[in-house]
């Protein structure tokens, strides 16, 4: 029993296919928030963003109580995250939206290096990641921090990028956060030739994913 919870490895063998992914240079790995919910990072995930969004919606006198009440029921965390950014944007308070999500994402924290990204840059792969934290910025040339819609063409992967899917911190215009945004962006022809050519060409490990994904 010893390592074992439920007949479940605590520290589950590595299949062959991503060692010899590693070894072929044709791993690529998918980076989700719960990479950075991790310490010493400790991003707060959609749902307490969510939940800061709409007591902050009521303390700056957007919403009543009601209508607070009544977002903080909804059970789909992106949902609410999209009526809030409208609600800020319509009163001319976007800032104080924005303000929330690098406070969410810990943008400007001093956070503890070396940390889990150390490891995963040590696997070689193709960097994909769904956040839009700078966390894993660092390990990464400047040049090679894509995040714009531009930046994903099929022809142009590269192991010596970090692909920031659903844009970065660092470009308000570059983020995907809405329910509009994620249907306009996976409708794109050539960002489904990028992913079209990245499941066929490469090995693809998922990292910090529920099942439950949008």
């Amino acid at each position: 029993e010893m390592g074992m919870s439920n007949g479940i490895s605590r520290i589950p063998e590595v299949p062959d296919e991503i060692k010899d992914a590693v070894n072929n240079g044709t791993l690529a790995v998918f980076i989700g928030a719960g990479v950075s919910r991790l310490k010493p990072i400790n991003c707060q995930g959609w749902d307490e963003l969510a939940g800061n969004l709409v007591s902050k919606c009521y303390k700056e006198d957007i919403i009543n109580y009601k209508e607070k009440d009544t977002l903080s029921q909804i059970q789909n965390h992106k949902k609410t995250i999209t009526i809030c950014y409208h609600l800020f944007h319509n009163n001319h308070r976007a800032d104080v939206f924005y303000e929330e999500m690098n406070r969410a994402l810990k943008e400007g924290d001093n956070i503890d290096i070396p940390n889990i990204y150390d490891d995963i840059y040590k696997l070689r792969g193709l960097f994909i990641t769904t956040n839009a934290d700078t966390h894993f910025d660092r390990l990464f040339n400047p040049p090679n921090i894509l995040y714009r819609a531009s930046d994903f063409i099929a022809d142009s992967l590269d192991s010596i990028n970090l692909y920031h899917i659903h844009g970065s911190v660092k470009d308000r215009t570059s983020l995907i956060f809405t329910v509009s945004e994620y249907m306009k962006r996976y409708t794109d022809p050539e960002f489904n030739r990028f992913l079209g050519k990245t499941f066929r060409e490469y090995t693809v490990l998922f990292l910090g994913y529920g099942v439950a994904e949008f």
